[in-house]
């Protein structure tokens, strides 16, 4: 199943590339994630929390942060099991300057099989798309709480040193 998004995020792209490979911004911004932990650099063992319609589980997996191209692009690839399924995939992330923001486009594949794909393939790609729009919801908003604590530590101009 193809998944592509766009989102816009309100921070010049160096600061989105630092968050977005940040492990605890990735483990607050991953949808039901309870656990992430960093094996090495760029590769993460995760447990998530998943619903799909009425079928609800665990899933324990690896997310690994490939090709990184500061601050331009990088792959992020993704592998997990649990009782309700299998899921694999993988995406092209590429951020582009848009004056003080960031966009950011991703293009992906993933394969589920198991449990939860009985629920079948577009209500899949809808719960994909869902979760893409709060990950990257959650990335936005977490740059705000960054600017605002560095606007905050600031001196205001005309301030002495």
């Amino acid at each position: 199943m193809e998944i592509t998004g766009e989102y816009r995020l309100g921070a010049p792209r160096d600061e989105a590339w630092k968050l977005l490979l940040a492990p605890e911004a990735l483990q607050r911004a991953l949808p039901g994630c309870q656990q992430m932990t960093e094996e090495e650099d760029g590769h993460y063992a995760v447990t998530l929390k998943v619903g799909v319609a009425a079928i609800k589980g665990t899933i324990t997996g690896k997310v690994h942060l490939l090709d990184q191209h500061e601050p331009d692009s990088y792959t992020m690839a993704v592998d997990g099991k649990g009782s309700i399924g299998v899921a694999a995939g993988k995406a092209a992330v590429r951020l582009q300057d848009a004056g003080e923001t960031t966009i950011v486009r991703v293009v992906g594949e993933a394969e589920v099989h198991g449990l939860v794909a009985s629920v079948g393939q577009r209500m899949l790609r809808g719960v994909a798309v869902r979760m893409m729009d709060q990950f990257f919801k959650s990335i936005d908003h977490q740059l705000g709480e960054c600017q605002q604590r560095a606007s905050a530590s600031s001196p205001l101009p005309g301030d002495a040193q």
